[in-house]
């Protein structure tokens, strides 16, 4: 297997990060510009399904800078925001080994590249990484919008389902 067989891998599982980070230490170890700068493209390939824009780090000078790219993957490792103002969402979550940054109410700049539990409208889920929304199947009329306990969660059947949402071209 050679390396751009391991990075197909990488990337094909869907752990992008893993891919263009494989990518990035691919190309620094190329010796001629023109094979750097494609392994660099294909960390771009693989951050951009991330959520992250590493071309800016990667500079314009003759050898891409993947060292800066690098670092900026990792500050950007999609971090997880809940967008709720429930607390008993917050404490549910918890226990199910999910904690970020809690805000009331998102923006673009709050959620992209990120992975995100919470409802967002259509237009800031096609920002975010991945999306995480708690659906409770058996929840009653009278227990919407209401604060619930991660007991009452449970209770309505409370399972956390992934999305990743795309914006029509």
């Amino acid at each position: 297997m050679n390396n751009y067989d391991l990075y197909r891998e990488k990337l094909e599982s869907g752990d992008y990060i893993a891919a263009s980070k494989f990518a990035l230490g691919c190309s620094a170890g190329c010796a001629s510009r023109s094979s750097a700068w494609s392994w660099a493209d294909e960390a771009i390939e693989a951050a951009s399904k991330a959520g992250i824009d590493i071309r800016p780090a990667l500079g314009r000078s003759s050898f891409p800078n993947q060292e800066e790219a690098e670092r900026v993957l990792n500050a950007s490792a999609n971090p997880t925001v809940i967008v709720t103002r429930h607390t008993g969402l917050v404490e549910w979550l918890s226990q199910h080994n999910i904690s970020g940054q809690v805000i009331a109410h998102a923006t673009a700049d709050d959620v992209r590249g990120k992975i995100v539990v919470g409802a967002l409208p259509f237009h800031l889920a096609a920002l975010a990484a991945r999306v995480g929304v708690v659906d409770m199947p058996r929840l009653r009329p009278d227990q919407r919008g209401q604060d619930l306990t991660p007991t009452q969660m449970d209770e309505a059947g409370a399972s956390l389902s992934w999305y990743v949402v795309k914006g029509a071209s």
